[in-house]
């Protein structure tokens, strides 16, 4: 006699669709939530190099009495690096120069014609992580400026390295 009571094995395909969908959605979200914290990593990395930097500047200034009177910047979607000569500057303080590589805007330096005043300004992945900048020239445009002429730039919404003079107000 034939049995017409056979034992169910196994999982049918609207099963398998559903705990399909249901991984996926869960994955998104984790890799939406590692994007954000990998961002803010690599912004947190950003304002540490800049305060190397700021800090051989700093020492630079100690022994020369005046900053580099030189525009430097690193720029990674154009392959640019710091100029020779603004590495060559501070390589007793700090080397190598930190460099940009997954941003289209780098790092960029500036200083008075005097050497008496200078910027330096980092662009960030995400204005939401302005929690990290805490400095004396700010968040301002998407960047992050440190040095003494950015926060008087910033103050009278100016971008320090675009306008003629290093001195805004």
């Amino acid at each position: 006699m034939l049995s017409t009571n056979k034992t169910k094995l196994g999982f049918t395909l609207i099963e398998l669709l559903v705990v399909v969908a249901i991984v996926g959605l869960i994955s998104s979200v984790v890799f939406a939530s590692l994007r954000s914290a990998r961002e803010k990593a690599r912004d947190a990395k950003r304002l540490q190099d800049m305060k190397q930097i700021s800090l051989a500047l700093e020492l630079y200034y100690n022994t020369n009495r005046t900053y580099p009177i030189i525009m430097a910047y690193v720029n990674p979607a154009s392959d640019n690096n710091w100029s020779t000569t603004f590495a060559t500057m501070l390589s007793p303080y700090l080397s190598p120069l930190p460099q940009e590589s997954t941003l289209s805007n780098g790092y960029l330096y500036s200083s008075t014609d005097s050497g008496q005043k200078y910027g330096l300004a980092a662009s960030f992945e995400s204005s939401s992580n302005s929690g990290l900048m805490t400095g004396d020239g700010g968040y301002y445009n998407n960047y992050y400026e440190v040095g003494q002429s950015p926060s008087a730039c910033a103050a009278v919404g100016k971008d320090w390295w675009g306008s003629t003079s290093i001195n805004c107000p």
